[in-house]
């Protein structure tokens, strides 16, 4: 269940990536989801706890959950909802430029929030190809 007072919650997570460089394990686009569901939720499953520091070991890192890529990990811990009933601060995936592993992507109104390798990416909400539902 997400906190009554997610929206400001939500705000204040996509800030914070914002202002940080992109960084594996701290900054990247699956960080950006983490911490964006546990600001909104209070909690973060186990499965979406981070531990890398590069390309190698994100893959790495997914595979050991045994998951391909971002949209696997993501559907094992959430709920997935058709892309057109996403609803703000859901989380999903998008092709993007510098995206990695699969394209981290917040639900935002009409937009989407990622971050590649150049930083925060605003998208048009038609990018978003898988749709999960942060409660």
């Amino acid at each position: 269940m997400r906190f009554q007072d997610w929206h400001d919650r939500l705000s204040e997570a996509i800030a914070k990536h914002d202002a940080m460089p992109f960084e594996y394990g701290r900054s990247d686009c699956a960080v950006l989801l983490f911490d964006v569901i546990e600001a909104l939720t209070g909690k973060l499953p186990d499965g979406l706890r981070v531990n890398y520091h590069d390309n190698e070991s994100a893959q790495r890192w997914g595979r050991e959950r045994g998951c391909r890529n971002l949209a696997e990990l993501l559907a094992k811990e959430l709920p997935e909802v058709p892309t057109a009933f996403a609803r703000r601060g859901d989380v999903g995936i998008a092709d993007y430029r510098g995206a990695i592993v699969g394209g981290g992507v917040i639900v935002v109104g009409i937009d989407l929030i990622g971050k590649g390798h150049e930083g925060t990416v605003r998208l048009p909400r038609q990018y978003l190809s898988r749709a999960f539902r942060v409660e």
